[in-house]
């Protein structure tokens, strides 16, 4: 049953700086320009890496985000194709997979 004005927990992320900071899915990048326990990771030195097919997704250890990156849903295949069009033009072809 649904209920009106609930929403569902599937829509909420935590942050991965601090736990405590919980938001809704869609303000997660948003939050990262604010977030004072990121400011703290990046002043300290302490690295983390962010997967190349949305920053949002972090990870404290590389083996991690390598992984995570062989199977992220965001991941986008693209393959540029380079070609003489009248003035030396380019084109782009997109797989998505």
């Amino acid at each position: 049953m649904i209920v009106l004005g609930e929403k569902d927990e599937s829509d909420y992320v935590d942050c991965p700086f601090d736990r405590r900071h919980r938001m809704p899915k869609s303000r997660l990048l948003y939050h990262f320009a604010i977030c004072g326990a990121k400011k703290r990771c990046d002043a300290r030195g302490h690295h983390y890496f962010a997967c190349k097919y949305f920053m949002g997704h972090i990870f404290f250890q590389e083996e991690d985000l390598r992984k995570h990156e062989d199977e992220c849903e965001y991941k986008v295949s693209i393959i540029a194709e380079t070609r003489l069009v009248g003035g030396g033009g380019r084109t782009r072809k997109i797989h998505r997979t």
